[in-house]
Formats: structure tokens, C-alpha cells, sequence
């Protein structure tokens, strides 16, 4: 979980997996999959098992980006949704991998410090038109 703060007021954000680890703090057994998670990769990796490259296409650094390169895909970000809202707001003269640990840092600096795992192997605007 992290915040990202609002014209000086920290707004709350809850994260994949925010309420499991609590839960597990809590003594609870948890189960994780889904997105940043290996499993769901490798289940889909089964779906198409004679591919000769996989990528992850998707709009959120610290979920389709982070799982697809733990996962060992191409990961690729689309400049839409979450961080085009986020990245549209810093100066232009940052470069895009500047502009997302930037992006990152207000969501979540422990998720900023690990930031080589949430740097897409491509950026493009958008999916489709």
C-alpha cells in the first residue's frame, strides 16, 4: 500500500495484496494470485505453450509490469490509465523512466527503491486506437 498526495493531502491507496499481508501479520494463511504474482504468469504461459515470446501488456507498473518481468516476459506499459493521469502532471524535460520512479515515489517509495523491477522493457502510448 502506499499514498499519493493530493494538492498536500496524502490520499490512501490499496494495493494487490495490501489486505493478504495484513492478514498475514494477523497469523492468517494466504493464498496470492493474480497480478504481480508468478502463478498467474505461469498459468497463462500455459495457454500458449508453443510461443516462441511472451510480453505483458498493461497500464500499471507495479502489477503487469513487475509480475511480467519477475515472470521473465517483455513487459510492455501503455502510457494510459493510472499513469497517464500521473505522468502528464511531471516536466517534460524528464525522460519516461525518470517520469515513472518519479510516479513511483508518490505512490510508494518501498516500491520506487526496487524500481529496476517495475522498468517496462517498452513504453508506448496506447494499445489501440
Amino acid at each position: 500500500h502506499g499514498s499519493v498526495d493530493h494538492s498536500s493531502k496524502k490520499v490512501p491507496i490499496i494495493t494487490q495484496g495490501c489486505l493478504g499481508k495484513y492478514y498475514e501479520k494477523l497469523g492468517g494463511k494466504v493464498v496470492y494470485f493474480g497480478k504481480p504474482y508468478l502463478g498467474i504468469f505461469e498459468y497463462a504461459k500455459t495457454l500458449v505453450p508453443r510461443a516462441q515470446k511472451i510480453a505483458m501488456i498493461g497500464d500499471t507498473p507495479w502489477t503487469d509490469t513487475l509480475g511480467g518481468n519477475i515472470s521473465g516476459l517483455d513487459t510492455i506499459l501503455t502510457l494510459t490509465g493510472i499513469p497517464e493521469e500521473f505522468l502528464k502532471k511531471f516536466d517534460n524535460s524528464l525522460s519516461v523512466s525518470e517520469k515513472i520512479d518519479k510516479f513511483l515515489h508518490q505512490v510508494s517509495p518501498k516500491m520506487a527503491s526496487d524500481s529496476e523491477n517495475v522498468i517496462p522493457t517498452h513504453i508506448i502510448r496506447r494499445f489501440a486506437a
